[in-house]
């Protein structure tokens, strides 16, 4: 019985390996170009669960490399989940000031730190559930984001690596919703605020989701697989095939 050949975008760790090798000595000597590694990531999601795990440390060194190609200040990625949870604390003060006080502008501080804190928390969380490892935060516009180490995100099931990404989309909305259930007999105005920005939020996910599907490449001024719901959404067109 012969053996089902393999689809073009699918290769072995050794082959992986090789491309790795390839792209980490032109980061090394300051001549990379993007391209080859989203082609290679690519490639690398579509492998054996065995090849991905082969290749794990070197997806994860080498795509260290490149995200460190900048001068990023990073801290420890605990650190930066400490610092999220304050943030969701300073949040929950504000909600309550508002709400002892009257005042929408509290409400509406601390529902808006909720939206941003809250998204970062669940996600990392899931991601360790899964068996994801954080090497590290940075800031970027102040706030802490955190970096995977690639290799022990390739490593997982594809179904892993999907609900790693929508569990991105929770986190915001969840924010917005409990803020607007926490003023809805209170203040008003932080409510009906609230819920639009749960709606919004929820539209935007489902478009960069389905974007991702579909194969859109960018929404707005980001690439749509630097998105968690596009990112999904493109795990999800290659299980499919697409």
């Amino acid at each position: 019985m012969s053996r089902t050949p393999k689809r073009p975008c699918e290769a072995n760790a050794a082959e992986l390996r090789a491309e790795i090798a390839e792209i980490e000595r032109a980061i090394d000597a300051g001549a990379y170009r993007p391209g080859p590694w989203a082609r290679l990531l690519t490639r690398a999601r579509g492998a054996s669960r065995a090849d991905r795990r082969a290749i794990s440390a070197d997806v994860s060194r080498v795509s260290r490399k490149l995200h460190m190609r900048r001068a990023r200040k990073t801290i420890a990625a605990q650190v930066g989940v400490i610092i999220e949870i304050a943030a969701a604390g300073l949040g929950d003060f504000l909600l309550a000031l508002g709400v002892y006080a009257s005042s929408n502008a509290a409400a509406i501080a601390g529902m808006a730190i909720w939206v941003t804190a809250l998204q970062p928390i669940v996600k990392v969380a899931t991601g360790t559930i899964l068996g994801v490892v954080y090497d590290y935060a940075y800031l970027a516009n102040g706030e802490p984001r955190f970096k995977m180490e690639y290799g022990s995100y390739i490593a997982q099931p594809r179904w892993a690596r999907i609900v790693l990404h929508l569990s991105g989309a929770v986190g915001s909305p969840l924010g917005a919703y409990l803020a607007a259930m926490l003023v809805r007999d209170r203040l008003a105005a932080t409510y009906w605020v609230a819920m639009i920005v749960f709606w919004m939020v929820n539209a935007i996910n489902l478009g960069l989701l389905l974007g991702g599907i579909i194969g859109i490449k960018r929404l707005g001024v980001s690439p749509t697989i630097d998105t968690s719901c596009g990112a999904a959404g493109a795990e999800i067109r290659e299980a499919l095939g697409w």
